[in-house]
């Protein structure tokens, strides 16, 4: 119980500072920051996705479909950048 509670925390803590980093990166511009920012929420949302909705325990088609799904989105909005 421990560890998972460790383990959780560290992830709750990862998904804070990425917020926080998209905050505070509002002010910045440029096309690198969109990237930086857009692979911020391309973690969170693989953080959220594994840890906190259990999919690490799905269907592996699952997992694939989705993680496929992001990361074509992601393509797409930083091609349209």
């Amino acid at each position: 119980m421990k560890s998972f509670v460790i383990k959780e925390g560290w992830v709750w803590l990862s998904l804070v500072a990425l917020t926080l980093f998209g905050f505070f990166s509002y002010e910045a511009q440029g096309r690198s920051v969109a990237y930086v920012v857009l692979a911020a929420g391309l973690g969170k949302f693989l953080l959220i996705f594994f840890d906190f909705m259990e999919m690490k325990h799905a269907h592996r088609a699952w997992q694939v479909a989705m993680t496929l799904f992001v990361l074509v989105l992601c393509g797409a909005i930083s091609f349209s950048l």
